[in-house]
């Protein structure tokens, strides 16, 4: 029997050891790979609905500070900004 690659959650996507491709909606094409595990425990803390089609209501460019576009899971290291907590304890 295969193995389900359906993401629902951050929390599916953390527990596969992936992360988020995150593409800018607007003319800007700014596209960043961020860490899942991060932005997980950052909308845990903020007790935001972690749903990964609804992840683009707290997420903002940082060059034109436009709303995503497309959300992809990947398996490709982070590259984008650090933010939120770096541990639990934070």
């Amino acid at each position: 029997m295969g193995m389900n690659q359906r993401f629902e959650t951050l929390w599916d996507v953390t527990r596969r050891d992936a992360n988020l491709h995150v593409q800018c909606s607007f003319h800007c094409a700014n596209e960043s790979i961020v860490d899942a595990k991060r932005m997980e425990r950052w909308y845990r803390m903020h007790l935001w609905d972690t749903h990964v089609s609804r992840l683009g209501k707290h997420l903002r460019c940082s060059k034109c500070l436009g709303r995503p576009e497309h959300i992809k899971v990947t398996h490709q290291k982070p590259n984008g900004p650090c933010w939120g907590p770096q541990t639990e304890r934070d």
